[in-house]
C-alpha cells in the first residue's frame, strides 16, 4: 500500500497505554503516524474492575480502585499534554472494564481507522497464564491493529 493511499484512509489512531516504556514507545510511533496523515491521536488506559462478588469489592478496597482511577486519569492527562497534543490534535479517556473489549468498543465508539499498541512479548507459560491484550485486540478488532514488540 502506498502512502498516499494509506494516508487517505487514516484519521484516527487509537493508542491504548499501561504506562510501560513500551507503550510509550508506541505513543511515539502513533504520533509520527499521525504527522505524516494528518490522523487524530486517541489515547485510552484501562482499568481492571474489581472482581464481582469477591472481598476487592469490600470497602476497605474501594478507595484504593478510585485512587487507581485517579492516578490514571493524572498520568494520561499528563502523557497527552507532553507528549501527543503538541504535534497531533488528541483526546484522552480512563476507562473501566476488561482491557481488549474496552479497547475494541472504544475504537468502534470513536471510528479510529488504526489501533497502534504494544505488546511484551510473553510466551510459554507467562502468555498462556497472562494471555495477550494484544492478540485479543487483533483478533475482535474491525480497524488494522498495528502491534510494536517491546525490544
Amino acid at each position: 500500500m502506498n502512502t498516499a493511499a494509506a494516508g487517505s484512509r487514516v484519521k484516527t489512531i487509537l493508542v491504548p497505554v499501561d504506562f510501560s516504556a513500551a507503550s510509550r514507545e508506541a505513543l511515539r510511533q502513533a504520533i509520527e503516524f499521525a504527522k505524516v496523515f494528518q490522523a487524530s491521536v486517541i489515547l485510552l488506559h484501562v482499568v481492571e474492575p474489581l472482581h464481582a462478588g469477591s472481598r476487592l469489592e469490600s470497602d476497605e478496597f474501594l478507595p484504593f480502585h478510585a485512587r487507581l482511577v485517579e492516578t490514571a486519569n493524572r498520568e494520561l492527562t499528563e502523557w497527552a499534554n507532553a507528549e501527543a497534543k503538541p504535534h497531533a490534535p488528541t483526546k484522552h479517556f480512563v476507562r473501566e472494564g476488561v482491557p481488549y473489549q474496552v479497547i475494541v468498543e472504544m475504537a468502534n465508539k470513536t471510528g479510529a481507522n488504526l489501533i497502534m499498541l504494544s505488546t511484551h512479548g510473553h510466551t510459554g507459560l507467562r502468555h498462556v497464564l497472562l494471555g495477550s491484550v494484544a492478540e485479543k485486540v487483533v483478533r475482535h478488532a474491525h480497524c488494522p491493529v498495528m502491534v510494536l514488540r517491546q525490544k
